[in-house]
């Protein structure tokens, strides 16, 4: 689903809830699936074409995201984290429901 539609995401979010599926070896375990996903969709779609100026814009996210993550880990309770990871899917997957009208 990550390859064909970008949806990668809210499949894994539901199975953490319908499992109950406690919070730190969910991201432990997310991590992983998503690189391998990611990896894979690379593999089947190829790198993006993006300016370098774009890719700086990314690296840099990417760098900011980890650090923030790192400063938030332990400061956030599972509840509010497992709403975040649900709140996030739900965005995603509305925003890939949205494209799809449109494309119609």
């Amino acid at each position: 689903m990550n390859v064909t539609a970008g949806v990668g995401g809210p499949p894994i979010v539901l199975y953490r809830l319908s499992t109950d599926w406690a919070q730190r070896p969910y991201v432990a375990t997310v991590q992983a699936y998503f690189i391998a996903l990611n990896v894979a969709s690379l593999v089947v779609r190829g790198a993006p074409r993006l300016d370098a100026s774009i890719w700086v814009v990314v690296l840099a996210a990417l760098v900011i995201g980890l650090a923030l993550g790192e400063q938030l880990a332990g400061r956030i309770s599972d509840a509010r984290a497992r709403a975040a990871i649900v709140i996030v899917a739900l965005a995603g997957a509305v925003s890939i429901v949205i494209e799809g009208v449109l494309a119609l």
